[in-house]
């Protein structure tokens, strides 16, 4: 234990987390007891807080060696951290660099939460963000729109949607994309003899399912040539299977 504290009102759980690893003047309003277990000597711990009664170490109680606390050891080291992050944020932003403005104002946030207009900074440095590469992609898929690239256009698009809900027309241009480049792809299973060779050995333990199996892909060689595409009928758990599996992992403008 570094530190011991004592506050007059309940801290909220994020206030926690902020303050934890921070060192302290002793005059923060609310902190009503503070030592140092680094100060203690002769069995008693100095009050950080002026005129603050000392601590009494009871009991069989050594100070060894302490931790270093995020190696913010001196009283008001944090603020000036803040300040020199703070500046560099803010010339980020004016030089349109919001996504290094939005990373510096996080980096003061976590050790001190209220410093300035940091949250709200941060909030507006991700929009600004959000806008630049919205519209990249905006105008990105609407050249590919133009120019056959309906496939990677719907990407395009639904980076922008993804960033920004509502931006401009995308959602519709997205749909057209989508329309545009929607193309059917014909899924056909084929069982080769030494397949089903192996089957019809295996016949007895899988019981009829095999047979089944066997039965439905031979219907192949029945089916006519349609368009030049081969339509063949697969067991219906089969093929739903394996129509599943690969629906998983295709475009949303593929029709199987």
């Amino acid at each position: 234990m570094a530190e011991f504290r004592v506050w007059s009102c309940r801290l909220a759980p994020y206030e926690i987390s902020v303050m934890k690893d921070r060192v302290f003047r002793g005059g923060e309003e609310g902190l009503i007891g503070y030592w140092h277990m680094g100060n203690a000597t002769a069995g008693e711990v100095p009050s950080v807080i002026a005129g603050g009664y000392s601590g009494r170490l009871v009991g069989n109680i050594g100070v060894t060696t302490l931790p270093a606390i995020n190696l913010f050891l001196v009283p008001g080291q944090l603020e000036l951290v803040a300040a020199v992050a703070y500046a560099e944020a803010d010339a980020a932003f004016d030089e349109g660099a919001y996504d290094q403005a939005a990373s510096r104002f996080e980096d003061m946030i976590h050790p001190v939460c209220d410093y300035k207009d940091a949250v709200e900074r941060r909030d507006a440095a991700k929009r600004q963000w959000d806008l630049a590469e919205a519209a990249a992609d905006y105008a990105e898929g609407s050249r590919l729109l133009s120019s056959s690239g309906a496939a990677q256009a719907y990407w395009a698009f639904d980076r922008v949607i993804a960033k920004l809900l509502n931006y401009k027309d995308a959602p519709a241009k997205r749909v057209d994309a989508h329309q545009t480049a929607t193309y059917d792809v014909g899924l056909s299973v084929f069982l080769s003899s030494k397949v089903r060779e192996s089957l019809a050995h295996q016949e007895e333990k899988c019981g009829s399912r095999c047979g089944r199996l066997g039965s439905s892909l031979d219907k192949v060689s029945r089916k006519s040539q349609i368009g030049g595409t081969a339509f063949v009928e697969a067991e219906d758990l089969l093929y739903s299977r394996l129509e599943w599996a690969l629906d998983d992992r295709r475009a949303p403008y593929v029709r199987l």
